[in-house]
């Protein structure tokens, strides 16, 4: 299922399992939506309902929750190491999600217990006294590479 998901990542077309009946039939489908909007539905066969797993908590993140959980601990990381490890393969759209996270790095203080969980991070009235503000630091190593990470 796994290799079928990436072939059609490939092909630009996004899986969009459906567990409940859809486009007005009785029967359950499953729906291919390509690229260009043109959707394409076929029958799920109850075969298919026992292998597929639920999918992962972090395959429902967006990639700047999956930057947050990367970044939370602490660690430094080069641009490259946290691409491949959100997902991210475009350098400079992971670039203007990492504008964004700083973004919200600076209002921390403002977000709630639920949002800073579910990045990782510690809530607002913990013993470890979780930060009103955080902040991305950025250094160039050897070769022009960026790293990143959180203090």
């Amino acid at each position: 299922m796994q290799n079928l998901r990436s072939l059609l990542a490939v092909l630009g077309i996004i899986w969009l399992p459906s567990a409940e009946p859809s486009f007005g039939t009785s029967l359950p489908l499953h729906a291919l939506l390509r690229c260009d909007g043109t959707v394409f539905a076929f029958l799920k066969s109850k075969e298919e309902d026992e292998d597929v797993a639920p999918p992962e908590e972090g395959e429902l993140d967006t990639v700047r929750v999956r930057i947050w959980r990367q970044l939370a601990d602490g660690k430094e990381l080069s641009l490259t190491q946290l691409s491949n490890a959100v997902g991210e393969r475009n350098l400079g759209n992971l670039r203007s999600h990492l504008t964004h996270v700083e973004k919200q790095a600076k209002t921390i203080r403002n977000k709630s217990d639920e949002w800073r969980m579910r990045r990782g991070l510690s809530p607002v009235g913990s013993e470890s006294g979780a930060p009103r503000q955080m902040k991305l630091k950025f250094r160039k190593g050897k070769k022009n590479e960026m790293f990143v990470r959180i203090v």
